[in-house]
């Protein structure tokens, strides 16, 4: 596997690492100084769980947090976005698929392995229009285009915890407000079937997307589990550019980091007063490597006691907060089921909405804590 490129780290300024270090718009929005001067290639989510159809898992990857009912593509013509599928947690089997935007016209590829370097677009399987529903090469469905933003979160309660956390004075109560910052958003969405022939019997997924920067490819962001970065390394900045930039197979650099922030706060909450380590210890061999694994043909459930897959009704954010907490917690923001729906593609195109604009998208409410 080529060596990720470091130069994204060496680009930030103090205006990018301020920005990084206070922005919460999302799962897992504006963590480096090259996703803010490119949503187009910043990552939002990632889901996989199991089709409408027998034989087939859905993969549905979200990108760019700036998107707008303008009819305006959602995603980058410079850049390459990329579904991981490895069959086993070292990666040292699997694919990738990858997709490429020109105009309206998106190209998915096909790479042997799963952890190629960044830039490798793999063989051309098919050809598809945004906004419309496609068959493509190997057996895939695809769709893509921006859609209503399925994620629930609270993120002026994230906000205020992070300044709870940061005086070192607990307060219960910062997601009091309940409310969810992301029911009148929009994100942009890539959603592609695959037939579980191609899978195997147990998979372990991540994304990344990557740009083109003069003569070489770049990579600007990764994900699979939800809030890592601005959960779990919130304030730490440089472990934070370590892991976007980075593959899964540098991620126990930043065990201590995230065993630190649990144990800072579960001993703020007064949870696990008496296992303290072991329950920090516990958290991060869930999170690291940051993967999200998968049964393929099972149900799709991700909590803090079952990672499996990921359903797009799934209250991930409840689910991060507790598992960071040490103990059931909700943000209060819970309600999702307008914004995806049973059949494919699963998420609610903008085009099909009033006006192509989610309701409330005029009042929409910012993320001061």
């Amino acid at each position: 596997m080529m060596n990720t490129t470091r130069w994204a780290i060496g680009t930030l300024g103090l205006a990018a690492l301020l920005a990084i270090a206070t922005t919460v718009s999302a799962s897992h929005h504006f963590d480096s100084s090259l996703a803010l001067g490119a949503p187009g290639e910043d990552l939002a989510e990632i889901y996989v769980f199991p089709s409408e159809r027998t034989g087939y898992t859905v993969f549905i990857l979200n990108v760019n947090p700036s998107v707008k009912p303008d009819n305006v593509s959602p995603f980058d013509d410079q850049g390459l976005y990329n579904i991981h599928i490895g069959q086993d947690k070292a990666l040292s089997t699997g694919m990738t698929l990858t997709f490429q935007f020109t105009g309206s016209t998106g190209r998915v590829g096909l790479v042997q392995g799963a952890n190629e370097g960044v830039g490798s677009r793999g063989r051309m399987v098919g050809e598809f229009e945004i906004g419309q529903t496609a068959e493509v090469g190997e057996g895939l469905k695809m769709w893509a285009g921006s859609i209503r933003d399925p994620f629930m979160g609270n993120c002026v309660g994230l906000a205020r915890q992070h300044v709870s956390e940061a005086s070192g004075k607990f307060d219960p109560h910062v997601y009091d407000n309940a409310v969810d910052f992301f029911e009148p958003r929009a994100v942009g969405s890539i959603v592609v079937e695959i037939p579980n022939s191609m899978l195997g019997k147990s998979i372990y997924v991540y994304a990344t997307a990557a740009r083109h920067l003069v003569d070489h490819w770049v990579q600007v962001n990764r994900m699979a589990n939800p809030l890592l970065t601005h959960l779990f390394m919130h304030f730490d900045t440089q472990n934070t550019l370590e892991q976007v930039v980075h593959r899964p197979d540098s991620d126990s650099m930043r065990v201590s980091t995230i065993s630190g922030h649990v144990l800072r706060m579960i001993t703020m909450a007064g949870t696990h007063k008496d296992d303290a380590i072991a329950y920090a210890d516990h958290v991060v061999k869930l999170l690291v490597p940051d993967l999200l694994g998968y049964t393929v043909g099972t149900p799709a459930h991700y909590s803090a006691g079952t990672m499996e897959g990921r359903a797009l009704g799934d209250d991930v954010m409840d689910s991060m907060i507790s598992l960071f907490w040490g103990t059931p917690m909700t943000d209060g923001a819970n309600f999702n089921d307008d914004r995806h729906q049973a059949s494919f593609p699963y998420v609610i195109p903008l085009s099909t909405l009033p006006a192509g604009k989610p309701p409330k998208w005029d009042e929409r409410p910012d993320c001061a804590p």
